[in-house]
């Protein structure tokens, strides 16, 4: 489905005229298109999707840098990997914001080496720990793509950004916000309801295969629990 089948769906949703003034003065049409990267961010945001996964180039370490930029191709970084140049070449393992700053808080007093985990700052930045201890190792972000603006030279071309199974949810999307914009609110929760049954029908689809990890965990002793009283056993004659 390109673009421009996408708006003229809409529209058959919107029972409206693509050329409908609203009260901005714009066409509903033209807020169509100008919605339509909108509607595609708020896709990408309701689930990771496996088919929205890329790889960017590798990026160098620097010397003691700890903090690193997110490529502008990325909306969310899934994993980093570190190519080291040798054999201990891995993924860096995540932790969550709070216990990173608790478990590193003393990062810049501690001694460089190479990295082996990393947590996401902001929308923007990453910062990994140890702070690298050459800058002849490479980092590979690997995170969910961030949606270009379509250019409308390629409103005829077809939609490349997600799977043509999945385009559906554009034509809702679209629809929805034009119906926000139209101010009939009837129509907003007809097409919030299946918008959200079309999304929620995609996670389902991608749950399906899920990326399923595998980590050992270190042997734990567990005490042992005594069903009687251990002084009561008729074999302990003293406790002194």
């Amino acid at each position: 489905m390109t673009p421009n089948d996408m708006f003229n769906r809409a529209l058959v949703e919107l029972q409206s005229d693509g050329s409908r003034a609203l009260e901005t003065g714009q066409t509903l049409l033209g807020f169509l298109q100008q919605s339509l990267t909108l509607v595609a961010d708020d896709v990408f945001d309701a689930w990771v999707f496996e088919w929205s996964f890329t790889t960017q180039p590798p990026m160098n370490t620097q010397l003691g840098v700890a903090v690193y930029n997110v490529p502008d191709e990325v909306i969310e970084v899934i994993d980093i990997v570190l190519d080291t140049g040798a054999i201990d070449t891995r993924k860096l393992r995540r932790l969550p914001l709070r216990t990173f700053r608790y478990k590193w808080a003393a990062l810049k007093y501690l001694p460089m080496d190479k990295p082996i985990e990393w947590c996401q700052l902001s929308d923007t930045q990453f910062m990994v720990a140890p702070r690298p201890n050459n800058s002849v190792y490479t980092m590979t972000v690997e995170g969910a793509s961030r949606v270009s603006p379509v250019d409308p030279s390629n409103y005829g071309v077809e939609f490349p950004i997600m799977p043509s199974r999945h385009h559906e949810s554009i034509v809702y999307g679209l629809a929805l916000r034009g119906a926000e914009a139209l101010k009939d609110y009837g129509l907003v929760e007809k097409m919030t309801t299946r918008y959200k049954e079309i999304v929620n029908r995609m996670i389902t689809e991608d749950k399906r295969q899920p990326d399923t990890e595998y980590e050992f965990k270190p042997f734990r002793a567990q005490p042992v629990m005594y069903t009687t009283d251990y002084w009561a056993n008729p074999f302990v004659r003293d406790v002194n």
